[in-house]
């Protein structure tokens, strides 16, 4: 079975349209409906393949690519006519193999539900520009003011010494290769 499972478009529940050619098929293929979780349905054809559909406050949504990729505006698929036209929702649960197609598609938790969308991810504001955590450090301009190169890489910490050594600075290269000496003899 092929599993499509991220719904990207939705349609309002009433006032949906539907051409002539979508409808017709809708009513002559079979289509297997089966309960996912509150709110999604798994609609499986006779082809093999299966889509997830959302009915969720007022809007329903298919991941087939008709809906995600042709369906404009207020069009829905045929999937979606076809649910639409059931007398009752569907309560047949879903079954062992397709739950794990779910599982791996990236729905999760007891009661099956998609993943999340980046753009419906909590994004997480900053903290103030005021914030003491967010003050910036000293700049080097501020930090080796008033002292000759030759001091500035005297008094660099090891891990910026290494950087500026690799970078090509010769009196950095000169300081690591005279603090090594100077750990060597001490050893």
């Amino acid at each position: 079975m092929k599993l499509e499972a991220n719904i990207t478009r939705f349609a309002p529940r009433d006032g949906y349209i539907c051409d002539v050619d979508k409808h017709r098929k809708a009513t002559e293929e079979d289509y297997d409906f089966r309960f996912i979780s509150p709110g999604y349905y798994l609609c499986a054809t006779e082809e093999g393949n299966a889509y997830t559909i959302s009915e969720y406050k007022g809007k329903i949504g298919c991941a087939c690519a008709d809906m995600t990729f042709n369906c404009k505006g207020k069009e829905v698929c045929k999937h979606l006519i076809a649910f639409m036209n059931l007398k009752d929702l569907p309560d047949k649960d879903i079954s062992e193999d397709q739950t794990q197609l779910l599982k791996a598609a990236g729905w999760a938790g007891k009661k099956l539900s998609p993943p999340d969308r980046p753009e419906q991810r909590k994004k997480t504001k900053l903290p103030s520009v005021h914030d003491p955590d967010r003050k910036p450090t000293k700049q080097a301009s501020t930090r080796y003011e008033g002292m000759t190169p030759a001091e500035i890489i005297a008094e660099m910490p090891p891990d910026e010494l290494e950087r500026n050594a690799r970078r090509g600075s010769a009196l950095a290269r000169i300081e690591v290769e005279r603090r090594q000496a100077a750990r060597a003899g001490s050893a």
